[in-house]
């Protein structure tokens, strides 16, 4: 009796491998010197505090309404962290507001649902405060220590890759604010009649 001859086929299918993979560069943030802002007319250097100012006001309304993708996984991993914040974090005056803030995000987010590959939507406030308030949560006994680290591996990574992106754009509105000003400075100079000092070079730094 014949032995049946099995065939090996070779897969062709292109693998990624982290060389293949091209990385977008990374645009370090050179900000406006003094001399930039001297160079400009008048003209120019109100034009620029004008497009800067519009620039900030879009980009920080952006950031109010924007809703920060946190991966919880599961409606029930959302469910059960905004029930345990609820109920074992500790508050003072002046954690309230961020406290209210990250339970009333939950509880919204919750309402509008988890996204079918598990990701719920907050607000800048609740992504900002939240990982805060988990370190401010205490427990007693065994129990509710496992709880709060069974919570803490499901949605731990989701709420740090949110807190980035966060501060990132926290970074993008502080730089758009840090031009804004050294323009503003300028243009101030020029009314008073005064020259502002050059921007310090790394070399002549110290």
């Amino acid at each position: 009796m014949a032995k049946n001859k099995l065939e090996v086929v070779k897969d062709e299918t292109p693998v990624e491998t982290q060389a293949t993979v091209e990385q977008a560069p990374v645009q370090e943030f050179v900000p406006v010197s003094t001399e930039d802002a001297k160079v400009l007319t008048d003209e120019a250097l109100e034009a620029k505090i004008t497009e800067l100012e519009a620039e900030a006001e879009s980009f920080g309304n952006e950031m109010i309404a924007k809703k920060y993708k946190v991966n919880v996984g599961t409606l029930k991993n959302a469910r059960s962290l905004h029930k345990f914040l609820e109920k074992n974090v500790k508050w003072a005056h002046n954690s309230l507001p961020g406290y209210i803030a990250v339970c009333h995000g939950l509880k919204d987010a919750i309402k509008a649902g988890v996204s079918e590959d598990g990701f719920i939507g907050l607000g800048a406030s609740p992504v900002g405060m939240i990982y805060q308030q988990m370190l401010q949560v205490t427990g007693t006994g065994y129990f509710e220590a496992r709880e709060y680290l069974t919570i803490l591996t499901e949605v731990g990574s989701g709420i740090s890759e949110s807190m980035k992106e966060l501060a990132d754009d926290n970074t993008k509105l502080r730089n758009i604010h840090t031009d804004l000003a050294t323009y503003d400075t300028e243009k101030m100079a020029r009314a008073q009649g005064i020259e502002v000092a050059a921007t310090p070079t790394e070399e002549n730094k110290g």
